[in-house]
């Protein structure tokens, strides 16, 4: 398995029923997507959705998105908790942050038709008001939530890019790991996140589905009446 298998379409909409591609996102643990927080946030006003490998539509559940939390404040880092484990290559997390000339390949969608794209670049300068890293040439919109690898190991995320001074952006590792290192801290007292039954997804799930005829603030707030069932059920015999 590559990073070819990881790298998932994200959608704002159900694609199924005239949702718009969106940007990228790419597993980096089996139950665990990573983007650019914006991509969801920002880009799916009409809900969120992944096309799996096999072509299959998930919906991503509001309760189930986190922005990543560093020292240098909310970053825009996107982790999407699945509800179940999936077999998918998990790059290697680079030991050290990038630095300037070194050789990188990025990986993204730039739309709803072509295949996954693979870019070729260098690191060009580093942003520390921002503690990110320039990256020469401008990606397109497509790719933010994109993985950037070097020598085979997941060394940044692509979120931005200034198409003027033909440059692209990415969050580099030791960011994404202090966000993972506080997100696993805050699932060790939240179950929910990683046991949800197949029945509650399933559920919530068919919810998603009305979304073209109910309001997004009720779909949320059923959202998380069937979480806090599942969750009093499932904390019962605690």
């Amino acid at each position: 398995m590559s990073i070819k298998q990881s790298v998932l379409r994200v959608y704002n909409g159900n694609p199924t029923q005239g949702g718009t591609f969106a940007g990228t996102a790419f597993f980096i643990k089996p139950q665990l997507l990573l983007s650019a927080y914006h991509v969801f946030k920002v880009d799916c006003p009409n809900g969120a959705y992944l096309q799996l490998p096999e072509c299959e539509i998930w919906p991503v559940l509001l309760s189930e998105i986190e922005q990543g939390k560093t020292t240098y404040g909310e970053r825009d880092i996107a982790l999407i908790h699945l509800p179940r484990s999936f077999p998918m290559y998990c790059p290697p997390l680079a030991a050290r942050n990038p630095a300037s000339g070194d050789a990188v390949t990025l990986w993204g969608f730039f739309d709803a038709q072509q295949s996954l794209h693979e870019r070729y670049t260098w690191i060009s300068g580093y942003v520390g008001v921002q503690h990110a890293f320039n990256m020469a040439g401008s990606i397109p919109r497509g790719m933010s939530g994109g993985a950037v690898l070097f020598e085979g190991q997941l060394i940044g995320l692509i979120y931005a890019r200034d198409a003027d001074k033909n440059i692209s952006y990415c969050i580099p590792i030791d960011a994404i790991k202090e966000a993972l290192n506080k997100i696993t801290d805050t699932n060790s007292s939240q179950p929910q996140r990683h046991h949800i039954t197949s029945k509650t997804f399933k559920q919530i799930k068919e919810l998603h589905e009305f979304k073209d005829l109910v309001a997004p603030e009720l779909i949320k707030t059923y959202e998380m009446r069937l979480l806090d069932k599942w969750f009093e059920e499932y904390t019962k015999y605690d």
